[in-house]
């Protein structure tokens, strides 16, 4: 709903875009089950114990990064600042990003939690334009580092805590760069869950896209 200036009369009108409250339900609930049905698809198709488990979490974004819906069921401790990963990602690849592309990122300076929680970030486009993002991810079992598990409460620097991960592409206009993830999972000592659960997180965003395309059409 957005408000106009009636010039003639100097009053505020309401323009015809207001939705009704059946409306507005039902889009809403739409929107949280794209989250939940993501949720369900890595819960299905994860390879680590540790996503299995449920530390996981899915968020649908705004085309500017802002959180408009998360998983009912997802691990909630993890949720609140998802969004810092889509904002980083727009930052990171302003102009350059394509449909298709998805990026992995776990940087705490950029709005992760801690390094084992790993996220992937997927643009939504709607007639080439985007319209949205999605944000998917859980905790890794290890990330590297000089423990197992990576959480050494002995460190005094962050270089310690495994591979630090800014926003790079994992998948390029739907073409998978596996060299990169390669790069990623060989610092960690389960690099075959690391791509197992990167791909599960990967399919949850196609999940987003054709429910939201669904919705949409």
């Amino acid at each position: 709903m957005s408000l106009d200036n009636d010039e003639s009369s100097g009053a505020l009108k309401m323009n015809s875009s207001e939705l009704d409250h059946v409306t507005f339900e039902v889009i809403k609930n739409s929107l949280m089950n794209v989250a939940d049905l993501m949720g369900e698809q890595i819960l299905r198709t994860c390879h680590s114990m540790v996503f299995y488990a449920g530390d996981y979490s899915s968020t649908l974004c705004d085309r500017n990064g802002d959180t408009v819906t998360q998983g009912s069921h997802d691990f909630y401790a993890a949720m609140g600042n998802m969004h810092f990963h889509a904002k980083a990602v727009l930052d990171a690849f302003a102009g350059d990003i394509r449909e298709g592309d998805i990026y992995a990122i776990n940087d705490p300076y950029l709005g992760s939690t801690h390094f084992n929680d790993v996220r992937l970030v997927r643009p939504l486009f709607w007639e080439g334009e985007m319209i949205a993002l999605v944000v998917t991810g859980g905790h890794w079992a290890d990330i590297g580092g000089t423990v197992p598990g990576s959480l050494d409460a002995t460190l005094s620097e962050y270089y310690g805590e495994g591979l630090r991960i800014p926003p790079v592409r994992v998948w390029g206009a739907g073409e998978y760069r596996a060299d990169t993830v390669r790069l990623i999972v060989s610092n960690t000592r389960s690099p075959d869950d690391a791509e197992g659960d990167i791909f599960a997180c990967a399919e949850a965003t196609l999940v987003a896209e054709r429910e939201l395309t669904r919705l949409i059409g």
